[in-house]
C-alpha cells in the first residue's frame, strides 16, 4: 500500500487549508499530516484555528493576495 505522503519524502511539505477548524474532517486531516510530518508547515486561509503543526501561517482570509502574501513568506529564506 503506498502512502500519499511518499513523494513529498525528504522534501519540505506545506498544506494549504481553508477554515480548517470549522470542518471536523479537515481539522483531523491537517492533525493526522503533522502527526505524519512534524516538519510541515501549515498555511490555514481562512480564520484561524488551533493546530498542531509547529509552523503556522494565518493570512486571515483566502483571496490570491493572501496567497501570494504567504507564499512569499515561504520563499523568503530571510524570513524564516
Amino acid at each position: 500500500e503506498s502512502c500519499a505522503l511518499e513523494p513529498a519524502v525528504g522534501r519540505p511539505l506545506v498544506i494549504v487549508a481553508r477554515d480548517a477548524a470549522r470542518h471536523a474532517w479537515m481539522s483531523r486531516a491537517v492533525t493526522g499530516l503533522t502527526a505524519a510530518r512534524p516538519d510541515a508547515i501549515v498555511v490555514e486561509m481562512g480564520l484561524p484555528g488551533a493546530t498542531t503543526a509547529e509552523a503556522q501561517i494565518f493570512t486571515h482570509g483566502a483571496s490570491a493576495a493572501s496567497g501570494v502574501a504567504a507564499a512569499e513568506v515561504l520563499t523568503d529564506t530571510s524570513a524564516l
